[in-house]
This record gives C-alpha cells, structure tokens and sequence, in this order.
C-alpha cells in the first residue's frame, strides 16, 4: 500500500478528475445535478475552487440519486451510501476515489471523495415542518453524541464498533424520507450538513422553488 499524504493541490486535482467523470455520466444519463455549498461558491466567485477549500459538494434530486446508484458504475470511482457500505456514517451519500484510502474510520475504506447532497421535496407548511425539524433534531443529537465520544477516544477506529451508532444513522435517514419529504409538498430541502442541533440550520437549506429545475453552466477550473 502506497502510504503518500496528498497534499491539498493533489486532492482538489483527483477531485477535479472526479468531478469531470461524475459530470460526463450525469449528462449521459440525464441526470441533473448541482454544484452546492461552498463548490458553487468558489465557481461563482473564483472560477473554481475557493482557494483554501480542500472538497467538492454536488447536490441532486433524492430520485436522480437513487437512479445514480443504480447505474453508476467506473474503474476509478465507488458510489457509497448507507445502503451499499457497511461502515458508512453519513445520511447523504458519497463518490469515493478508490486510488485513495483514509485512515480515519469516518468510513472504512473511505479517500478523497465528493459529497452528493439529495433534495427531497417538503411541506410548505411552516408550522408542520417546525414540529418535523424538532423531531429530527432529537435523531440527530443521538448520532452527534456518538460523534463527539468518537473524536475524543476512538478516532482511528470504525464507527461500527460502536453500537447502535448504525442505527442512528438510519434512524434519521428513514425520517427525512419517510417523514419530511412529502411529494407535492411546494418545498424543496437540501440533506446537508447536521442541523446542529437547532431549527434555524433546516431552514438555511429550505427553498420555495425547486432549485434544479433551471440551471445554468459555469466555469469551473477551466472546465
């Protein structure tokens, strides 16, 4: 096994490969997709990456991300969610460079990657998703406890080895699907980052019009 630490310029290089391939089979397969956070940020402002930024964010529909695990297949590339991964620590799913290997135990087996964030279409009822996001809220905390012991004692361990953290995970999973996407709903939710525990970071990712439905081109690092 080749232990080389890649530097920040070789990542944000893989990841550039990364995303032109993920792009070729989107168009291919008409598969609409996104750049997302801070991804699009730095397209926007810099033309490519955000200068200090070290990851790409991609976002698409949760049924285009179904029907990409479904077809998606490359000699470069592994498609990784709680599905597909045993180790797996994530609600949202993952496109890992199977040239690399992290020896966090985030996600076993895990390297340079790009996060792809589903949208789910929700209610536009702004009381019904309060009562919703409190709930989930109360998920999530039980997989950041598991989180925050995991940094402080087992960082260089499998999150399998602690029980019930799988559970967490699809616990909260299995609630944003079955319990706040809500087709015909008017709202359109990015399953993002945590919500840290607070309603506010629900709503920073909420949208009243489905951002997907009309997209532009842009440059990015020259493509």
């Amino acid at each position: 096994m080749n232990n080389k630490r890649l530097s920040l310029d070789e990542r944000k290089s893989l990841q550039l490969d990364m995303l032109k391939e993920i792009d070729s089979f989107c168009r291919e397969n008409k598969i609409k997709y996104a750049l997302s956070c801070g991804t699009l940020i730095g397209a926007i402002r810099h033309k490519g990456y955000i200068p200090w930024d070290d990851d790409v964010d991609i976002t698409m529909s949760y049924s285009d991300v179904l029907r990409f695990r479904d077809l998606f297949v490359s000699d470069n590339l592994k498609y990784c969610d709680i599905e597909t991964e045993p180790y797996y620590a994530y609600h949202f799913s993952r496109i890992v460079s199977k040239k690399t290997y992290s020896r966090i135990g985030f996600h076993k087996g895990g390297g340079v990657c790009i996060d792809v964030y589903p949208i789910i279409e929700c209610s536009n009822d702004i009381n019904k998703l309060n009562a919703l996001v409190e709930e989930g809220v109360i998920l999530l905390n039980k997989r950041l406890t598991y989180i925050n012991w995991y940094h402080r004692i087992l960082k260089y361990t499998p999150f399998s080895i602690l029980p019930g953290f799988k559970e967490s995970i699809r616990n909260y999973y299995n609630f944003m699907i079955n319990e706040v996407q809500l087709k015909g709903g008017g709202n359109y939710y990015q399953m993002g980052g945590p919500l840290k525990g607070t309603n506010n970071d629900f709503f920073h990712n909420l949208w009243s019009f489905n951002p997907l439905e009309t997209l532009i081109e842009v440059d990015f690092e020259n493509c």
